[in-house]
């Protein structure tokens, strides 16, 4: 999930010609994979650096969306906490039916 233009704004104070640097380079790392380097100047680049933080929470939101002809919309969404070994009792998921 990516941070909103707001929120860039304050954490990295930028202006605005900052901002929307930053955030067309954003849209073309996530269209086409450029990295930020390649497309931002240096000191721009360390300012989102200095106020974001680039590596993986390892916290994930998961979103299911259900829909079938007939039948009512459903949605789920599960958050949680990705560790890189198991924990306790090994892995554990819940199924939910809608009738």
């Amino acid at each position: 999930m990516c941070a909103s233009p707001l929120l860039v704004e304050k954490l990295c104070k930028l202006n605005a010609q900052e901002l929307d640097a930053s955030l067309r380079a954003r849209a073309q790392w996530q269209n086409s994979g450029v990295e930020l380097g390649d497309s931002l100047e240096a000191t721009l680049l360390q300012k989102l650096k200095d106020g974001l933080r680039f590596l993986e929470s390892g916290f994930y939101t998961f979103e299911i969306r259900a829909c079938s002809p007939g039948n009512p919309p459903g949605t789920i969404r599960l958050s949680l906490k990705v560790d890189r070994q198991i924990q306790g009792n090994g892995i554990a998921y819940y199924e939910w039916l809608q009738f």
